[in-house]
């Protein structure tokens, strides 16, 4: 008879007078055994006798968790993106590798070590470099010429610049800016463009007092 089934009829037996459970006499080891990594592995050893019939059954096992580790590794190694290495990163860094002390032997057996950078910082630092270039580009003289007087000025949210005006197209200027090895789409190119460099109309050479 298994113990968990003297567990279950122990737990239920009730006296004839008063109706009441009778308290279970089982060993308290058992009572509060759990299935736990350890006792798994512990479990693993005594049942194992490397013996020539189990010698197989020993190489499975040991064979699976070749397998597993490595593929970590590869995984890891050929992530495309720093969040990915981060996710992997955390099959290492839980309560049950810190509950058993593993988390820097494991980190090291899958080599998953090393910081991971911020994507978003890198995001943020590569798209203001895009703006920057954006703007020089709008700014070069074959591109836009600056206005004659020095009252053509243009002002958005306070900050006062004097007019320059487009030598051609948005779509030809994007154009150029593609052969030149400019990787942004159209819609990037023209959102990033300074607001003081304009379209050469009548309205837009109306001057403003530049102090």
């Amino acid at each position: 008879m298994s113990i968990e089934h003297l567990k279950a009829t122990n737990l239920h037996l009730v006296t004839a007078t008063d109706n009441k459970p009778v308290q279970s006499n089982l060993p308290e080891e058992i009572e509060l055994e759990k299935v736990t990594p350890m006792s798994k592995a512990s479990s693993f050893v005594e049942e194992i006798v490397v013996r020539e019939e189990d010698k197989e059954k020993v190489k499975r096992k040991v064979f699976e968790l070749n397998v597993l580790s490595e593929s970590l590794k590869l995984q890891y190694t050929n992530a495309d993106t720093n969040n990915e290495k981060r996710l992997l990163k955390k099959v290492v860094n839980n309560d049950l590798v810190k509950k058993y002390s593993l988390t820097t032997k494991l980190t090291t057996t899958l080599g998953l070590k090393g910081r991971i950078r911020n994507d978003d910082t890198v995001k943020e630092a590569k798209e203001k470099d895009n703006i920057k270039k954006i703007k020089e580009f709008f700014l070069r003289d074959d591109v836009s010429r600056a206005t004659a007087g020095r009252n053509e000025c243009k002002t958005l949210k306070k900050n006062k610049q004097q007019k320059r005006f487009l030598l051609d197209s948005m779509k030809n200027l994007h154009a150029k800016y593609k052969s030149e090895g400019g990787k942004d789409s159209y819609t990037t190119f023209t959102r990033y463009r300074p607001f003081y460099v304009i379209n050469p109309t009548l309205n837009d050479r109306e001057t403003c007092a530049c102090a």
